[in-house]
């Protein structure tokens, strides 16, 4: 359960961020201020997703180790923290110092809003891949 709320507060956070950049969200705020808003919630979901997962891992280490699924959503969840930190440090920085949002910038919050969206359907169907 706590693994399932980190997720929902984590990819909340990552939404409002990308509702936000395309202005359908806190536009009373500057981009500075929406940063400022739910980074935190992003990293600190990350952390308690990584040690919520390794509970889950600990209690059935079989299913989870020899499942390709599971290692298809490793892979997926290092280059969305990679390509986040790319993108929260460089282009938020920008855009947080008055830069214009440009088409890149939608496409790649996007893009991270897809990822997301996969790491969490990989998450549902490790359950029912064959192992």
């Amino acid at each position: 359960m706590i693994h399932i709320l980190s997720i929902a507060a984590g990819f909340g956070a990552v939404l409002m961020v990308t509702l936000r950049i395309f202005e359908l969200a806190g536009t009373d705020r500057t981009m500075a201020e929406t940063e400022r808003r739910y980074i935190g919630w992003v990293w600190g979901a990350l952390l308690v997703l990584l040690l919520s997962g390794l509970g889950l891992i600990i209690g059935e280490p079989v299913r989870e180790l020899i499942n390709p699924i599971f290692w298809i959503k490793v892979v997926l969840i290092v280059l969305a923290v990679i390509v986040s930190l790319v993108f929260h440090g460089k282009v938020m920085r920008r855009l947080a110092g008055g830069g214009a949002v440009t088409g890149g910038i939608k496409a790649g919050s996007i893009f991270i809003i897809i990822l997301w969206c996969v790491i969490m359907l990989c998450g549902r169907w490790i359950a029912y891949a064959p192992v």
